[in-house]
C-alpha cells in the first residue's frame, strides 16, 4: 500500500494509510545490538525442553522488562536489525554446562559449555534428542551438517524473538560469534515453532487495536538474509605441487580469485603480472615503463616482442611466456558458471572485457579492466535497473586462450 505519511521517533515508526475513509494506524518497532542480554530462559542448560516453554519469570532481567514494555505495544509489528545473539556470554553458553565424559566429551577432558560446541543429533536415520560435542559426531550427523541441514531444538534468545512475536530479524555481525552453520540453524528453528511450541507468547489481543493479535495468528519470526554468501576455504594447505613453481609463476594470475562481490558491483578488476625473477628483465622493464608511462597493451607487447640485452637461456623463456601472457589478457572474459557451478569450456554465455589502462615497472605489470561492458544483456531480468550480476550464481574472470 502506498505510504501517505511517514514518521520518525526514537525507535518507532508510524504509517498511515487510507483506508476506506479512516485512518489505520501501523506501529513498527525496530530493535538494535540487544547482543544476547534479552534471554528466555536467562540461562539455558544443555538439557533445556524442545521449543519456548520457559516461564516468564525465568527470563533475564532485560527480557522482564522489554516483556513489559511489549504489554503496551500488543499490535506493534517488531523488527530486529541486527547483532541479536551474541557476545554476551550468557546468551552463547550452557548453563549448567555438560558433566566430563557426557554428550560425547570424551573421559577426562574439559567439558566446555560454549554452544557452537555441540551440534543437535537428529537424523532421519536416528534421532537421540541430545546434543553431541564437535569431536564425537557420527556419520550420519556428519553428512546432515555438511549438506547444510543442521538443526536445534531450542534457543535463549531465539524464543526471546518468538515469545514476544518478533515479524522478522537480520543478523548482524555478531551474531556470527557462533559460525554461519548455526546461525542458519538459529533461522531455521525459529521459522518451524509453532504456536503449541511457545505456550507464553506476549501481546495479548487489544480489542482497540485495528489490527488485534490473538495465539491463533502466531507467525514465528522469520530471518532475513537474501544478500548474505556462505563462502568456505581449506583450514589446511592444499598438498605441495611435485614440481615448485618459481616466484613468477606462482604470483602471475593473482587476479582476486575467490573474491565475493554483490550483484550490482559495477568496479573493475586488476590484473597484475609479476615480473620474472631476473635482474635483467626488471631492469629493462623499469627503464621501458619510465618512459612510456601510459602505454598500450600491444605497445607492451611489442617491447617483449624484442630482444633484451645481456639475457641467458632461461631468462628468454621467461619473457617469451610474459610476452605470451601479455598478449593472451585480449581474450580475457566474464564466464558465468553452470548449474554444476563449474566454468564451462569456451565460456559460451560470457562476455569479452578489454582494459585500456596499462602499468607497469620492474616488479611487474598492472591491466586494469572494466567488468561491465557498455550494452551487456541482462537474461535473468527484463527490468531496465536491474544488477550486472545474476545473484547466486558465480564468475570466473578467464583467458580463453590456452597459455603456452
Amino acid at each position: 500500500m502506498p505510504l501517505s505519511r511517514v514518521t520518525f521517533f526514537i525507535c518507532f515508526l508510524i504509517a498511515a494509510t487510507p483506508c476506506f475513509g479512516q485512518e489505520a494506524k501501523r506501529e513498527i518497532i525496530y530493535t538494535g545490538r540487544l547482543m544476547g542480554y534479552f534471554r528466555s530462559p536467562d540461562k539455558q542448560g544443555w538439557n533445556e525442553a524442545r521449543g519456548c516453554a520457559a516461564a516468564p519469570e525465568a527470563s533475564s532481567k532485560a527480557a522482564t522488562e522489554f516483556q513489559n514494555f511489549r504489554k503496551l505495544h500488543p499490535s506493534a509489528v517488531l523488527v530486529g536489525t541486527g547483532d541479536n545473539f551474541a557476545p554476551e556470554l550468557t546468551g552463547r553458553i550452557f548453563d549448567p554446562k555438560p558433566l566430563p565424559g557426557t554428550l560425547g566429551v570424551p573421559p577426562g577432558e574439559y567439558a566446555p559449555g560454549n554452544k557452537e560446541l555441540y551440534y543437535w543429533y537428529e537424523t532421519p536415520q536416528h534421532r537421540a534428542d541430545s546434543w553431541l560435542y564437535y569431536k564425537s559426531l557420527p556419520d550420519d550427523l556428519e553428512k546432515q551438517l555438511s549438506r547444510g541441514e543442521g538443526i536445534i531444538p531450542t534457543d535463549n534468545v531465539g524464543c526471546f524473538l518468538a515469545t514476544n512475536r518478533f515479524a522478522a530479524i537480520v543478523p548482524g555481525k555478531h551474531d556470527f560469534y557462533f559460525g554461519i552453520e548455526r546461525v542458519r540453524e538459529l533461522a531455521r528453528f525459529m521459522a518451524t515453532l509453532e504456536t503449541k511450541d511457545v505456550p507464553n507468547l506476549k501481546a495479548p489481543s487489544d480489542s482497540q487495536s485495528p489490527n488485534p493479535k490473538s495465539r491463533d495468528e502466531f507467525q514465528p519470526p522469520q530471518m532475513l538474509g537474501a544478500n548474505l554468501v556462505i563462502k568456505t576455504s581449506r583450514t589446511d594447505p592444499p598438498p605441495a605441487a611435485a614440481k615448485p613453481r618459481s616466484k613468477w609463476e606462482g604470483a602471475s594470475l593473482k587476479i582476486g580469485d575467490g573474491k565475493s562481490i554483490y550483484p550490482w558491483y559495477v568496479s573493475t578488476a586488476t590484473v597484475r603480472i609479476q615480473s620474472p625473477d631476473s635482474k635483467a628483465i626488471r631492469d629493462n622493464l623499469d627503464t621501458w615503463f619510465t618512459a612510456h608511462p601510459s602505454p598500450t597493451l600491444d605497445e607492451v607487447e611489442t617491447f617483449l616482442s624484442q630482444p633484451m640485452p645481456g639475457l641467458d637461456p632461461e631468462e628468454v623463456k621467461a619473457k617469451t611466456k610474459l610476452q605470451t601472457f601479455v598478449r593472451d589478457l585480449k581474450t580475457t572474459k566474464i564466464c558465468p558458471t553452470n548449474e554444476f557451478n563449474y566454468v564451462p569450456g569456451g565460456c559460451p554465455n560470457g562476455w569479452e572485457v578489454t582494459g585500456d589502462t596499462v602499468s607497469g615497472n620492474g616488479e611487474g605489470i598492472n591491466y586494469v579492466i572494466p567488468t561491465i561492458p557498455k550494452g551487456l544483456k541482462r537474461p535473468w531480468s527484463g527490468a531496465e535497473k536491474a544488477p550486472f550480476f545474476e545473484p547466486g550464481r558465480n564468475y570466473g574472470l578467464c583467458l580463453t586462450s590456452n597459455l603456452s
